[in-house]
């Protein structure tokens, strides 16, 4: 019932793709839980979220990945998905390491003129 829930979700949403690696991942997890524990370690990236016009706008630091939403938390969703489906798509060999402590700051720079 529950996979049947989750794949009308993501037809609904065109997302269709996504059905055969949700199967797969939980064929996975069901028939053996152990022997999945790496391909589901968390990963610590950096992300930076900045206010454009009507957007926030959310970047993974370590990929380049980019998403928006309406809100700060719709932001943060939205990046946490478009990076799981990055991760999906391309892998984890070779990810690189969170940089760990990010300094965010206002930089002025006179410009030429």
């Amino acid at each position: 019932m529950f996979l049947n829930r989750i794949s009308k979700h993501l037809v609904m949403k065109g997302e269709t793709s996504q059905i055969n690696v949700f199967y797969v991942n939980m064929s996975k997890i069901l028939c053996n839980p152990g022997a999945v524990e790496e391909d589901w370690m968390a990963k610590r990236l950096n992300a930076v979220i900045t206010k454009e016009e009507e957007w926030y706008v959310a970047r993974c630091v370590e990929l380049g990945v980019v998403s928006q939403g309406k809100s700060i938390e719709e932001a943060k969703t939205n990046l946490k998905e478009a990076v799981e489906l990055y991760l999906d798509s391309f892998g984890s060999e070779d990810l690189p390491e969170s940089t760990g402590e990010v300094i965010l700051y206002p930089l002025e720079v006179a410009s030429g003129g």
